[in-house]
Formats: C-alpha cells, sequence, structure tokens
C-alpha cells in the first residue's frame, strides 16, 4: 500500500512539473491550522513532509499566520510555537495584517508565479487556492501528509496550454510549406560560391633537363667552362712537349 502511495505522489508532482515548472526545493506554505493538526496527530513536519514528496522542501509561513493564531489564545500555544519554528515569508502585509487564508491567498495571485503549496486544514483556503492554476495542495487525513489530485483548473490550463503549442506548431508548419509552393524552396535558391581562379603550377614552369645518351646527369653549366679550360691547358703542354722533343733529338 505505501508503494502504491508513493506513486500517486509521484505521478501528482509529475504534473506539477512538466506543466507548471515546479521543482526541488519545493516551498511549502503553511498556517496554524495545519500546526494544530500535525500536534494532535503527533507528525512531525520536518520529518515526514520531504519523505512523503521524496525530495528536498522548504517550509515556510508568514507573519499574517502567526499573528492570527496567537490571538486564539493560549489554547493553540503549542500549535503557535511550532509555527514560529518555520522561516517566515515576507508577505508585504506588515502594515495591515490579514487573515491566514488571505495571506496566503494572495502571495499565489492569479498564476501562483513563485510555485507555492499550500498546506492547510481550512477547507475555505483549500477550495481558494484550487482555482489558482498550478497549485499543489497538502493537508492531514488520518495522520498522514495527503497531496490532493490536480484541481480541474490546474488540469483546464495544462490542457490549454498543450493545445495551443501543439496548434501553433501545426501552423506553423502549415505556413512554410505555403511559402515553400509560393516562393519556391529557400534552400535551393542558393547561389553556389564561385571558385576563385588560381595561377600556373611554378613546377610547371621550369625547364625540362635533357637527359644523356648513357643515362648520366647532365653536368651543370657552372662547372662546364672549368672543364673547357683544362682540357685547353693539356692540349697546350702536349705542344710544348713535343716541339721540345723534336729540337733536341740529334741529326
Amino acid at each position: 500500500m505505501k508503494i502504491k502511495r508513493q506513486k500517486k505522489v509521484m505521478r501528482i508532482l509529475n504534473f506539477f512539473k512538466h506543466n507548471y515548472g515546479h521543482h526541488p526545493p519545493y516551498q511549502l506554505l503553511l498556517d496554524g491550522t495545519f500546526t494544530q493538526a500535525c500536534l494532535q496527530m503527533k507528525v512531525n513536519i520536518r520529518e515526514q513532509l520531504p519523505k512523503y514528496l521524496n525530495a528536498e522542501t522548504k517550509i515556510l509561513t508568514t507573519q499574517c499566520c502567526i499573528q492570527e493564531i496567537e490571538k486564539l489564545g493560549s489554547a493553540l500555544s503549542g500549535a503557535t510555537s511550532i509555527l514560529k519554528q518555520f522561516p517566515i515569508h515576507q508577505c508585504g502585509h506588515d502594515k495591515e495584517p490579514k487573515p491566514a487564508a488571505k495571506c496566503l491567498k494572495s502571495m499565489l495571485k492569479d498564476t501562483n508565479p513563485t510555485r507555492y503549496f499550500i498546506m492547510s486544514q481550512d477547507a475555505e483556503l483549500r477550495d481558494k487556492a484550487r482555482k489558482v492554476p498550478g497549485t499543489p495542495v497538502l493537508f492531514l487525513y488520518q495522520s498522514a501528509p495527503t497531496l490532493e489530485r490536480p484541481s480541474e483548473m490546474s488540469t483546464k490550463t495544462a490542457e490549454d496550454s498543450t493545445t495551443d503549442k501543439i496548434e501553433h506548431s501545426f501552423q506553423s508548419r502549415v505556413l512554410e510549406e505555403l511559402k515553400k509552393k509560393e516562393f519556391g524552396d529557400p534552400n535551393s535558391l542558393k547561389r553556389p560560391l564561385k571558385r576563385k581562379k588560381k595561377g600556373p603550377n611554378p613546377l610547371s614552369c621550369l625547364k625540362s633537363k635533357k637527359k644523356r645518351a648513357d643515362g648520366a646527369a647532365p653536368a651543370s653549366t657552372e662547372s662546364r667552362p672549368h672543364a673547357a679550360g683544362q682540357s685547353q691547358s693539356k692540349k697546350k703542354r702536349a705542344r710544348h712537349r713535343k716541339k721540345t722533343q723534336t729540337g733536341t733529338t740529334p741529326s
């Protein structure tokens, strides 16, 4: 039974998470009626609420809630001391304190933009909170915290929002198709980029080297004058030796 209950809570939390953006740490606003019920049923709020929601929580109250329960006298002194243990959230009613129900309802505004949870045993306050879309409501039932199912207002607003998103997506898709039929596909109208003309390959401009018949590489032009000079000097020495030899030979 406990597992079934936990699955139900997670299903409700996922609804508010995906449709209204609620996320841990959840902000829980409680009043004196809730603390009084917890005192009577011996429920530890700090321990059981995070376990029940399976997430980190911020349990808050307001100065208006504290002042209201203080006015009820010593009979609720225990509930008052419990309520004062939680951080006080600024409600903006310092100059003119309001009843707890009106104070918490005013903090929800029209769309609960700050994503509050309401924790109360006050049936009137819970009924007002249900009319604000995206507001989770908690109360104690048989000494156990109970998270109400999403109200009709929350469900209807979520469905309308989903329908609007679908219609907007459908209309944008139809409009895109009409534009393609009328003006053509914009992607196909893009001109291909022109390639820049490149200059000739510098290697192709070099003169080709002629190969010798024996396969040896041709001598470089720098070494040819030196080789020609050496051959001429050899010829001059040979003629000089020949003349010398003919001149010394006896007759």
